[in-house]
C-alpha cells in the first residue's frame, strides 16, 4: 500500500466521500468553520474569555506562552476519492487533515484585548495505487512529438 501523502492544492479538486463530494475549498471551509465553533464552544464552557486563556500557562515555576493548538486526523487516513481537475477519473485513497490555530495577540482593528485567532487548514492525499504513466515508454513518446 501506498503511504506517500501530498498536500492538496489545487480548490478546485473534488473529494467523494461515500456518497457526499466537496471541492477542496469548500471541504477546507466547513472544517474551519466547524472547528472555530468547537473552540469558541470550549471557551464559553471553561467560561473564560480567549485573552485569558491564550495568555500564559504556568506550571509551578516556569510560564510558558500558549500560541497554538492543532489538531490532526490520524495518520491512517479517511477513505475517499480524489477527481483532480484534467485527471482521468476518480482516484481512490485516503485523506488526512491537519488544523491549526495561530493566536495574534494584538488585534489591531478591535479595542477589545481579546486576541485574533486565525485557523489554518491543510488536507493531504494518499492514493491507494501510485500514479504511473500507463506506459513507461509515454514520457518519450510525447518529447519525440513535440520536436
Amino acid at each position: 500500500m501506498n503511504n506517500t501523502f501530498q498536500l492538496l492544492e489545487n480548490d478546485t479538486d473534488v473529494l467523494l466521500f461515500d456518497k457526499d463530494t466537496y471541492t477542496v475549498t469548500r471541504l477546507k471551509e466547513l472544517i474551519r468553520d466547524d472547528f472555530a465553533q468547537k473552540l469558541q464552544a470550549q471557551f464559553n464552557n471553561m467560561n473564560s474569555t480567549v485573552a485569558n486563556l491564550f495568555q500564559s500557562v504556568s506550571i509551578k515555576e516556569a510560564v510558558f506562552k500558549i500560541e497554538d493548538i492543532t489538531w490532526k486526523s490520524d495518520n491512517e487516513g479517511i477513505s475517499c476519492q480524489l477527481l483532480r481537475v484534467a485527471s482521468r477519473g476518480w482516484q481512490p485513497g485516503r485523506l488526512r487533515i491537519c488544523t491549526s490555530t495561530e493566536i495574534i495577540s494584538e488585534n489591531r482593528n478591535s479595542r477589545s484585548n481579546i486576541p485574533l485567532v486565525k485557523i489554518k487548514v491543510s488536507i493531504e492525499f494518499c492514493p491507494d495505487q501510485p500514479v504511473e504513466p500507463e506506459s513507461p515508454l509515454d514520457d518519450i513518446r510525447k518529447m519525440m512529438q513535440a520536436i
